[in-house]
């Protein structure tokens, strides 16, 4: 009498996995043959994560168009896992996790230039000043200037909404080595938290050039919208006393 075959698994059933012990192989979706029960960890890993993507959505909407149809190598990975970080052990999601964000891992701002930043939150104003004392190193022929600009971008994850503004300085020939530059930005107070992001780009004939080769994009600041309001309440308090 023949054994009977057991009957093969759909693709549709199996996924491909990668292990130290096997390599990259393909098994059995979890769950195939036994129910799988997630302990309170995974519960909550699972929820983290569900709530870290929609951040991560938010802001990856309002970055793309300053990617310039460029593609940083791990960018969405890399910023899936920052948000998550983000919210570790808190039902808030905590923004300075995001300073010193790189959006072009392999192209770092500090290979262009090392200048200097100043931001100030006055009522509803953020102001960003600028200032360096030498002309960026773009190692390209073809730059005879250089421009900076500044992204402010707003998120409201209750509300799933996002917003931006960016600015940009007058554009500096490569034979000025030492500037600076201000830039005011409203805050919307109506968001949950605010992000930073300091940009840079080569000209050519007075028309920046895009690119993640030529370009710098980092988070220079970030901080939640409601502490910025405490603090400006605080030197309101202090104020009326002294005039008392």
């Amino acid at each position: 009498m023949k054994k009977s075959k057991k009957p093969k698994k759909k693709n549709d059933d199996l996924i491909t996995v990668k292990s130290n012990t096997y390599g990259e192989h393909q098994r059995a979706k979890r769950g195939t043959y036994t129910e799988v029960t997630l302990n309170d960890k995974m519960k909550m890993s699972s929820k983290e994560q569900s709530i870290s993507n929609k951040d991560a959505s938010l802001i990856r909407k309002e970055l793309l168009p300053f990617l310039y149809e460029t593609k940083p190598r791990w960018f969405w990975p890399r910023l899936l896992s920052l948000t998550r970080a983000a919210y570790k052990g808190s039902p808030c999601l905590d923004p300075t996790k995001f300073i010193n964000f790189e959006v072009y891992e392999e192209y770092t701002f500090n290979r262009l230039a090392s200048p200097e930043w100043n931001i100030n939150v006055d009522g509803t104003i953020i102001t960003v000043k600028v200032e360096w004392s030498q002309a960026p190193n773009f190692n390209r022929k073809f730059p005879d200037g250089y421009i900076y600009g500044v992204l402010c971008i707003f998120i409201d994850r209750t509300k799933l909404r996002s917003s931006s503004c960016v600015k940009y300085s007058e554009i500096y020939p490569l034979e000025v080595k030492m500037g600076s530059c201000k830039l005011d930005f409203e805050l919307y107070s109506d968001y949950e938290y605010a992000i930073v992001f300091l940009i840079l780009h080569p000209t050519e004939k007075n028309k920046p050039y895009t690119g993640a080769a030529s370009s710098g994009f980092r988070c220079i600041w970030a901080s939640r919208i409601e502490t910025q309001k405490k603090e400006e309440t605080k030197e309101l308090v202090i104020s009326d006393i002294t005039s008392a």
